[in-house]
C-alpha cells in the first residue's frame, strides 16, 4: 500500500520534471511549417508495392496494411473457402469443387492486390490532403472560385 501512494504520489511529479526533447525546435516558431509537413508525409506515407507483397502472402493482408478493413477481411474470407473449395474437391474427387476453389482463390489475390494498391493510393492522397503538401492534386468534384 506504501508503495502504492508513493508511485501515485511521485510518478506525476518526475513526468512534469522531465524536459520534452521530442519537441521539434524551428527558427522562425511555425511548428508545422511545409517542411515539418512534408517530413511527417515521407514518414507517414504507405507503399503500394508492399501491399502487393502482403497480397500475395495471403489475400487480405495488403488490404489491412492499407487501412481497408471491411474489404481485407471480404477478401480474406473469399481466400478461406476457394481453399476450403478446391481441399473438399480434391479429397471427394469432385472436379467441380477443385476449379470453383481455384477460380474463387485466384480471383482473390487478384481482387486483393487491386484493392490495396489502390487503397494505399488513396491513403497517400488522404495524407497529403491532409497535410497540405506542396504536390496537392486537386480534389475530385465541382471547384467553385470567385475573384474581386
Amino acid at each position: 500500500m506504501r508503495f502504492l501512494i508513493f508511485v501515485l504520489l511521485f510518478f506525476p511529479c518526475t513526468a512534469f520534471a522531465q524536459d520534452t526533447p521530442h519537441k521539434r525546435t524551428v527558427a522562425n516558431g511555425e511548428f508545422f511549417d511545409a517542411s515539418h509537413r512534408s517530413e511527417i508525409y515521407e514518414k507517414s506515407k504507405k507503399n503500394e508495392l508492399k501491399a502487393v507483397g502482403y497480397t500475395l502472402i495471403f489475400p487480405g493482408f495488403g488490404n489491412y496494411y492499407a487501412q481497408q478493413y471491411v474489404t481485407g477481411t471480404v477478401v480474406g474470407m473469399g481466400m478461406v473457402f476457394g481453399l476450403t473449395a478446391m481441399i473438399f474437391g480434391l479429397s471427394t474427387d469432385q472436379s467441380d469443387w477443385t476449379i470453383t476453389g481455384l477460380v474463387l482463390g485466384g480471383s482473390m489475390y487478384v481482387v486483393g492486390g487491386v484493392t490495396s494498391y489502390m487503397g494505399v493510393q488513396d491513403y497517400n492522397t488522404d495524407l497529403r490532403r491532409a497535410l497540405k503538401v506542396a504536390d496537392l492534386e486537386r480534389a475530385p468534384g465541382l471547384q467553385v472560385a470567385i475573384q474581386f
